[in-house]
C-alpha cells in the first residue's frame, strides 16, 4: 500500500501496519502494535501526576487473574484503544457511536488472539476495582510506594512487559493444546 498520510477511514501503526478501525481486518491487528501504542497510551486523559499508560493499567489487570486464559483476556481487555484511543469513562458512556465502532473492533481483536468476547465479568470487576486503585495511588498520590516503581513509568519497559507476559501466556496456552490433544 501506498504510504499515505490521509487513508481513508485508517490509522498508519508503528509497524506500517494501515488499520481501517470501521471495517477492521485481522490481518492487519498485530500485538506488537498494540504493546507500542498502548505502552505510549496514558490513563485519565493523561491528566495524571506521573506517566501511567494503559499498558500498565492491562498488565495489572491481569496479574490479578487466577487463570491463564483470564489473564490474557485482561491484558488485552483495552486492545481496541491502541487504534482509537483511550477516552475517560465519562466522556466514552456518553459516545454511542465510538462503542460501536470499539465493539466491532474488539470482535476482530478477540478473533485474532483467540479470546473470548464479551468478556467475561471477572475481567470487568478487576478492571472497575484497578481504576480505583489507580485513582487512590497514581492521581492522588495517597501511598508513596507506587514513587518506588519509577521504572514501571518508562514506556520502553511496559512495552517490553506487556510482550512478555502476552508470549508466555500464549506458550503456555500452546502447551496446554499439545497435552490435551
Amino acid at each position: 500500500m501506498k504510504e499515505n498520510l490521509y487513508t481513508h477511514k485508517s490509522i498508519r501503526t508503528h509497524s506500517g501496519q494501515y488499520v481501517n478501525v470501521f471495517e477492521p481486518d485481522i490481518d492487519t491487528i498485530t500485538i506488537e502494535d498494540i504493546a507500542h501504542a498502548l505502552s505510549r497510551q496514558p490513563r485519565f486523559g493523561g491528566h495524571l501526576p506521573v506517566e501511567y499508560s494503559v499498558a500498565r493499567h492491562s498488565i495489572a489487570c491481569a496479574g490479578n487473574m487466577r487463570n491463564n486464559e483470564m489473564k490474557l483476556i485482561a491484558l488485552l481487555h483495552d486492545a481496541t484503544e491502541a487504534y482509537l484511543i483511550d477516552l475517560p469513562k465519562p466522556i466514552k458512556n456518553e459516545m454511542k457511536e465510538y462503542r460501536d465502532v470499539e465493539d466491532r473492533l474488539a470482535v476482530v481483536i478477540a478473533k485474532k488472539f483467540g479470546i473470548r468476547y464479551p468478556f467475561p465479568q471477572i475481567v470487568h470487576d478487576i478492571d472497575s476495582a484497578m481504576l480505583v486503585v489507580e485513582w487512590e495511588n497514581v492521581f492522588l498520590k495517597k501511598h508513596s510506594l507506587w514513587a518506588r516503581f519509577r521504572y514501571w513509568f518508562d514506556h520502553h519497559f511496559q512495552k517490553r512487559k506487556f510482550l512478555r507476559m502476552y508470549y508466555d501466556l500464549q506458550l503456555t496456552k500452546n502447551k496446554t493444546l499439545i497435552w490435551n490433544s
